[in-house]
Parts: structure tokens; sequence; C-alpha cells
């Protein structure tokens, strides 16, 4: 019998995503860096391309708020107890990236 874990497994990835900072779907399509598709929408308190690069590279591509919160999800539930790990959800609000 499953037991009832309080996580999730890791959601598949959206096949387009677009954010105010940007249309992240060619990054998508391409399987490269957020970084390369972010626009600043020019508010005083939005993230700067610097701090994106930082980033590492998103792997669960979804709209994603707020920027920097954690979220746990299964990533192998044939172990006992299952593997989790933490993903962080990108200052672009276009995913998450393992932490």
């Amino acid at each position: 019998p499953t037991g009832s874990t309080p996580w999730s497994q890791v959601p598949p990835s959206q096949s387009s995503v677009q954010t105010q900072f940007g249309d992240y779907t060619p990054c998508i399509q391409q399987g490269i860096h957020q970084s390369n598709c972010f626009q600043s929408d020019g508010a005083w308190n939005s993230p700067n391309l610097g701090s994106i690069q930082l980033e590492p590279q998103i792997q669960v591509w979804m709209n994603c708020e707020p920027a920097d919160s954690d979220k746990t999800w299964v990533t192998d539930n044939r172990t006992n107890p299952v593997t989790t790990r933490s993903y962080r959800c990108s200052k672009t609000l276009a995913g998450y990236f393992p932490r």
C-alpha cells in the first residue's frame, strides 16, 4: 500500500512560459539558461540580469511565485523513505531549479 507523503512528484515542465520578465518559451525549446530570455520590466524592485545569471538553470519550467520560495518534490518514490529534493523559484518566475 502506498502511504501518503506530504510531497508530490516533480511536476513536468510546461512547454511555454511567460512572466512579467519575458517569454521563456525559446529557452525551454532550446534547453538554455533562463537569463537568455530575461527582460527587465524596469521596476525598482525587479531582479537584474546579473542576479538571474547567478541562478542554476531552471529544470522545471512553470509559472511560480514568489521568487526565491522553495518547494520540496519527490524525485524518486521507489526508495524508502522516498527521495526528495528542494527546488527554488527563479527570480524570473519562470520555473524551479534544484537547490
